[in-house]
């Protein structure tokens, strides 16, 4: 008994990189799963379902255009280089929304969706950052608690595009305008 239950932890980590990243039931999305994201992607209403929404902010990150939005995370190791764009452009962080499965099982489906939407991990990457509940002037709540989420990054995009207020739906004032329906699926 105690070899197949460290089995399937092992198991459990190998594909998902932690214990931790298991127990995480929600999803930061900034891009075209955000429920309100206005770009023709065929996949959003699909990956709605289920799903409730909380205005969020990530600070640690900045969102580019890559094709696709794409976020880059700062990190320790990168950190000379991205903060110097992020002041450079003025960035504000990230906005999106945390987006947690309302049943109680599924989430791991929802997740594999959203997967295979991100090409993770051949394309983007995931990771587990803290985001932090914010009003609709974009303002962090005072006295709400920030949430662990599951976020979809890619490190080495192309920078050539920066989104400095974060915001996937301010994208027509950097001069992207994109329309994704049909590309999904053909």
């Amino acid at each position: 008994m105690i070899l197949l239950l460290l089995l399937l932890v092992i198991t459990m980590i190998e594909n998902s990189g932690s214990i931790e990243t298991l127990e995480c039931k929600s999803i930061f999305v900034y891009g075209t799963l955000r429920p309100d994201d206005n770009s023709g992607a065929p996949w959003t209403i699909e990956f709605k379902q289920d799903m409730v929404f909380k205005k969020c902010l990530f600070p640690n990150g900045i969102l580019f255009y890559d094709s696709y939005p794409s976020v880059t995370i700062i990190t320790k190791d990168n950190e000379q280089d991205l903060n110097k764009i992020y002041k450079d452009n003025q960035c504000r962080g990230i906005i999106g929304y945390c987006a947690t499965f309302n049943k109680n099982e599924g989430f791991g489906e929802k997740l594999s969706s959203a997967d295979a939407i991100e090409e993770y991990p051949s394309l983007y990457n995931r990771s587990l950052v803290t985001v932090y509940p914010i009003d609709e002037e974009n303002n962090v709540i005072q006295g709400e608690d920030s949430i662990q989420c599951h976020i979809y990054h890619r490190q080495n995009c192309n920078r050539d595009i920066v989104l400095s207020d974060g915001d996937w739906l301010n994208r027509l004032k950097y001069g992207i305008n994109v329309d994704y329906q049909c590309n999904y699926f053909n």
